[in-house]
């Protein structure tokens, strides 16, 4: 198997996850909050709680344009993310930054139990990937809509890591929007968590492909549960979704993050 082969089956593994996770805002914060297990994040999407008092209120309508405008107002974040699926175990960590032209730039270190450790940075449009011994620790440089280049086809799997994307896709699917529970301390942060039901049947055969794994049965609806501060900013996410279960913790809204691209020493050609 040739070594474009070899890392492009990393990097789907890897990314098909992270664009779950991130599907909202693409944000997280510390490892101590995103280490909570599986079966908390299950438990989370599945037990709504009655009778809530919101600190903030979103509509089924309004939810992605609501979410869009209260990121792009903080333009950074850090993230991490933990994920359980099949015995395996998958963790992230990371930051992101919103440019004025509304992209995204964003680093990003992945390590799963059974594919090592991917080590990805999108800078200015370029995507530069580290698959550890697969690249020899150097990083593969490449534009995804180049239909030449390493990451051929792969443009749409991270646009969800942009927080003026990701639930975009998704906005018209969206059935139901529930606030669940009473006011709920995150981060040291007062939040509301809402339940979003999307009827997955609504969304488009791209949206499909690049968020889901195609070769596992779809449930015909999802339920996501999003956890907003008072400034409508996502503090936490959980899902469980084809076996995976996820949990993503968001911190550093508006602080400086150190986003770069790796030096030209350490940049080689994939061929």
């Amino acid at each position: 198997m040739s070594l474009r082969r070899r890392l492009v089956g990393r990097l789907v593994l890897g990314s098909s996850v992270a664009a779950i996770a991130v599907v909202l805002a693409g944000c997280g914060s510390s490892a101590p909050q995103a280490a909570a297990t599986a079966a908390a994040a299950s438990e989370a999407v599945v037990t709504p709680t009655p009778t809530p008092t919101a600190v903030y209120t979103l509509t089924a309508a309004t939810f992605a344009q609501a979410m869009q405008a209260a990121a792009a107002k903080a333009t950074s974040c850090t993230f991490t993310l933990q994920v359980a699926t099949n015995g395996q175990t998958i963790t992230a960590d990371g930051a992101l930054r919103v440019l004025p032209d509304k992209t995204s730039e964003m680093a990003m270190k992945m390590t799963a139990s059974s594919t090592g450790a991917i080590d990805l940075r999108v800078v200015a449009g370029t995507w530069y990937i580290s698959g550890g011994e697969l690249t020899g620790g150097k990083f593969v440089k490449g534009d995804p809509k180049d239909p030449k280049g390493p990451f051929a086809g792969m443009a749409g799997v991270f646009d969800s890591v942009n927080p003026n994307h990701g639930m975009a896709a998704f906005q018209d699917a969206i059935v139901s929007l529930t606030p669940v529970g009473g006011t709920e301390q995150v981060d040291g942060v007062p939040t509301q968590a809402y339940d979003v039901v999307v009827d997955t049947t609504k969304l488009s055969a791209a949206v499909r492909s690049q968020q889901f794994d195609e070769s596992a049965a779809l449930p015909a609806q999802i339920t996501y549960r999003y956890w907003f501060g008072a400034d409508g900013l996502v503090r936490k996410m959980t899902s469980d979704v084809q076996g995976e279960q996820q949990v993503m913790t968001f911190s550093g809204w508006g602080q400086p993050v150190d986003i770069q691209a790796p030096p030209a020493s350490q940049v080689v050609t994939l061929k």
